[in-house]
């Protein structure tokens, strides 16, 4: 089905006139864009603007404070950062990083993710993304663990959409460390989550491994795929898995454990549940035990799948994809994929404001006034229902750059369903 033309260039009219024309700044390392850094692209950017990443490699740590960007990789571009930290982004205000690579940040045990997200009452979304937390540093014995590759803290709306995140490996001491028992970390987390709200979608979640035993120490359990304390999580599709375990345990014992799926509970050494897992179509698992190595006597145990309360839901999980970004005259296509035969339309919004929805529904993440719902009609067997059309102009609109919040409707036999969010990236004429 084929999308006129004019719906998306009266949307960017629209946005003129209320004042949200936004600049695109272009980042390259090779000095060919506006900026060379990311950090230099932020610290000049204001409210609104598209941050376009082209071929890159960076290890900078970049900081965006109270902030409402947009952070999109081109099409075809691997931007990479080392870390990516949004904090205090106020209430009312949305950010998205949509297309990067960030990690490892060698920023030792535990402790804040490769990306960071810390007391943002707005909203933030991740999409098409791959975090790597770094591994623990063999020569602090307070750094042996691996590092989370995702951290969340006091944050009302994150939404994580078809995103990989990779917890860090755990490491043995390299040095002397304590007298005779040098210690051995256990594997980092793939998300960590302290008092917010999360909704993830079609994503991949794995804790790191467990280090392995080094002289007489133990080696470590396999870290936890995501990790909760005081929040409420809404996954679907997707997997989250316990990193496996490191080697021995014990001297003369099996190998270690598995890490935990998903674990909603408090910090030991308190233990008890302190979280809320709703859940549908998502694939939760233990990591595998460590390996048998001389002198283990044998494997290590599987990692629990889940620890805490959860609540599962019916149906087939959906997704909502959108190509880009688009430059003028560029063929774009929106799809939702979900179960054959049922019913499939798409709406979009200036902005994101993530909400869970009471019983099935699932997450809806557009702010008002919503465009749409526009039928796409039944889902064929194949699970895809696709909308193509030409990229418009924005000749006229006064706009450099134009960003739409999206998502995806499915109603079938279990009910009107929200698919995860996505974004449309329009660039005009951006080289």
């Amino acid at each position: 089905m084929t999308i006129p033309r004019l719906v998306l260039t009266l949307l960017a009219s629209a946005l003129l006139s209320a004042h949200l024309a936004a600049d695109v700044l272009v980042v390259r390392g090779d000095g060919a864009g506006d900026f060379t850094t990311l950090t230099a692209a932020v610290d000049a950017a204001v409210d609104g603007d598209i941050l376009l990443l082209q071929d890159d490699f960076s290890a900078e740590r970049v900081v965006i404070d109270d902030k409402a960007l947009v952070i999109v990789s081109d099409a075809g571009s691997a931007h990479h950062v080392g870390a990516l930290v949004i904090t205090d982004l106020a209430a009312g205000k949305s950010a998205v990083v949509r297309g990067l690579e960030i990690g490892p940040y060698a920023t030792g045990s535990g402790g804040t993710g490769a990306l960071a997200l810390g007391g943002n009452a707005g909203a933030v979304l991740i999409e098409d993304c791959v975090v790597h937390a770094a591994a623990g540093l063999p020569t602090n014995a307070f750094r042996v663990d691996g590092s989370v590759a995702v951290s969340l803290s006091a944050c009302d709306e994150v939404a994580i959409v078809r995103s990989t995140l990779l917890g860090g490996d755990g490491v043995a001491l390299a040095g002397a460390g304590f007298p005779s028992v040098p210690p051995v970390g256990r594997g980092g987390a793939g998300l960590s989550t302290t008092g917010s709200t999360l909704s993830v979608f079609a994503s991949t979640l794995i804790g790191g491994q467990g280090g392995p035993r080094k002289n007489n120490a133990p080696g470590g359990v396999g870290g936890t795929g995501l990790a909760g304390f005081e929040s409420e999580v809404w996954i679907e599709g997707g997997l989250a898995q316990g990193g496996l375990g490191g080697s021995n345990c014990l001297e003369l014992g099996d190998g270690c454990e598995g890490g935990v799926g998903v674990a909603l509970i408090s910090p030991f050494p308190f233990g008890f549940d302190d979280g809320l897992l709703l859940r549908r179509d998502a694939q939760i698992e233990g990591g595998a035990g460590g390996p048998l190595e001389p002198p283990a006597t044998g494997m290590g145990d599987m990692g629990d799948e889940l620890l805490g309360e959860s609540v599962d839901f019916a149906g087939a999980a959906t997704l909502a994809v959108e190509v880009g970004p688009l430059r003028e005259g560029e063929l774009g296509t929106f799809s939702v994929f979900g179960p054959p035969g049922a019913n499939a339309a798409w709406m979009f919004a200036f902005d994101f404001d993530i909400q869970r929805l009471g019983g099935n529904k699932g997450v809806l993440a557009l702010e008002l006034p919503l465009f749409g719902p526009y039928l796409m009609g039944t889902i064929p067997g194949g699970g895809e229902a696709q909308f193509n059309y030409v990229n418009p102009s924005l000749a006229g609109t006064g706009l450099d750059g134009l960003v739409l919040a999206k998502q995806g409707l499915v109603l079938d036999g279990d009910g009107l369903r929200f698919t995860g969010p996505s974004t449309y990236v329009n660039l005009g004429t951006t080289p």
